[in-house]
């Protein structure tokens, strides 16, 4: 997948895409050809050094993977490329259409530098990127989404995810 190195977005700024992000992306194929629309219809905040917004195309652009899980079945979860930590996957659900784009972005120093896009509507992190080491994480933002994660996952893919495992968050977050 081919991805510019830099976003102009509505507010002039630019959103530089490291190698990192480039290989994070990799999860996200269908991002590639909608990032530089989504970055010109996003206004960066101003004073703030953290950006997750949606941006409404009003159409149909893709696909969301992000779907509710089957009850009734067990917990399942897979390492994404990119990602050296898994995500709560739904195996057999079914993509939606999807209208909304979400770009991520994190100010570091004077620049903007793209963390994630996708299609789809902006979520609560994972629970898996939650820096537990580090005193002073939000409990509360952890709460919430560990509830979110747990009520949805997104559809396993076999050409952008490793193998799906049955398992449960408190053993995949204790693994860390």
């Amino acid at each position: 997948m081919l991805v510019p190195r830099e976003l102009r977005t509505l507010c002039g700024n630019i959103i530089h895409l490291n190698d990192d992000t480039v290989e994070h992306l990799r999860a996200h194929p269908e991002a590639g050809g909608l990032l530089e629309e989504a970055a010109k219809r996003t206004r960066l905040p101003y004073g703030k050094i953290f950006h997750a917004g949606e941006i409404n195309f009003g159409q149909i652009i893709g696909q969301s993977s992000l779907v509710e899980r089957f009850p009734d079945r067990p917990h399942t979860f897979a390492v994404r490329i990119g990602r050296d930590k898994p995500t709560h996957v739904v195996v057999g659900g079914v993509k939606l259409n999807s209208s909304l784009f979400t770009l991520v972005a994190v100010k570091r120093g004077i620049q903007w530098f793209l963390i994630t896009g996708y299609v789809g509507a902006n979520t609560p992190k994972e629970p898996t990127n939650f820096a537990f080491s580090r005193p002073g994480y939000n409990r509360d933002e952890f709460s919430e989404s560990i509830q979110f994660w747990t009520k949805y996952g997104l559809v396993w893919e076999s050409n952008v995810m490793g193998p799906y495992y049955e398992s449960t968050w408190d053993e995949v977050l204790s693994r860390r």
